[in-house]
């Protein structure tokens, strides 16, 4: 298991512990957001929000073209334009300018981004974290 990927579920649990405690939907939002879509702000297709890890579309399948560390199309790519952290198009660049939105059937939902300033947002750290624990 690579660092970021450690990072993200040790953050994401402790994101959802702090939406626990908080008396918060936080952690009831994600599950809404089941089976709704990223899309880069290029118009990249970047996969499915889902619990289920075996899905073709799911990002949290890593074998999947969405769930990859090595795939181009995938946020968890360190490299590529939807996974660095320097680039104005990933969830993962706290001043991007482009993050990627989710979308749930056909509707704008959210930005997803560690982005403070872009609203609405959904913290991608938090959102993977709580995808992981309810694979």
């Amino acid at each position: 298991m690579k660092m970021r990927e450690k990072k993200l579920i040790v953050v994401g649990l402790v994101c959802l512990l702090l939406a626990c405690f908080s008396n918060s939907v936080y952690a009831l939002d994600f599950a809404d957001l089941e089976g709704a879509v990223i899309v880069a702000n290029d118009g990249q297709f970047l996969g499915k929000i889902t619990t289920n890890s075996l899905d073709a579309k799911s990002i949290i399948n890593p074998l999947g073209s969405y769930g990859s560390e090595l795939s181009s199309t995938s946020i968890f790519n360190e490299l590529g334009h939807y996974g660095s952290e320097l680039s104005s198009l990933s969830p993962f660049n706290p001043l991007a300018s482009k993050p990627p939105m989710i979308y749930k059937d056909g509707e704008f939902i959210a930005y997803l981004t560690v982005n403070t300033i872009k609203t609405p947002r959904v913290d991608p750290y938090a959102l993977i974290g709580w995808l992981k624990v309810n694979e």
